[in-house]
């Protein structure tokens, strides 16, 4: 199949990214998350969505992956909410952030601590609050 797209490469250019802006435990952390989709058979655009999601976000942790806490994430989400992130990017964040902590600290059985208290989905109140001021503008 041809490669119309070059996802191949855009792969190669994010698995670059890794190693040039992470550094220690969350640089072997993220290439292992990403040698476990590849091996998943995941897409490449999957994969490439899930880096850059966990790069966009480990610029707000302070603490290396490995020893996150709830209250990191609960940080995380309230940075969110300030910068007035869309709910799906709210959605799509969550989403990654669990299957990174299932994947790579839960020998992909269980959700760790940190990751285990929140859902994906983000609810209907904020979803309408949402549309709401999307109507109201």
């Amino acid at each position: 199949m041809r490669d119309l797209y070059n996802r191949k490469a855009r792969l190669n250019y994010w698995i670059d990214r890794i190693n040039k802006d992470l550094d220690g435990n969350d640089r072997r952390d993220v290439l292992k998350f990403v040698e476990i989709m590849q091996e998943k058979d995941q897409s490449i655009l999957t994969i490439i969505r899930c880096i850059t999601a966990i790069l966009q976000l480990r610029k707000q942790f302070v603490k290396p992956y490995s020893i996150i806490t709830k209250d990191d994430i609960k940080l995380v989400f309230r940075w969110m909410d300030n910068k007035k992130y869309k709910v799906e990017t709210h959605e799509k964040y969550r989403a990654v952030l669990k299957k990174f902590f299932k994947m790579v600290y839960g020998n992909n059985e269980r959700y760790p601590e940190c990751v285990s208290w929140f859902s994906v989905n983000v609810g209907k109140d904020k979803k309408s609050q949402e549309r709401n001021i999307e109507i109201n503008d």
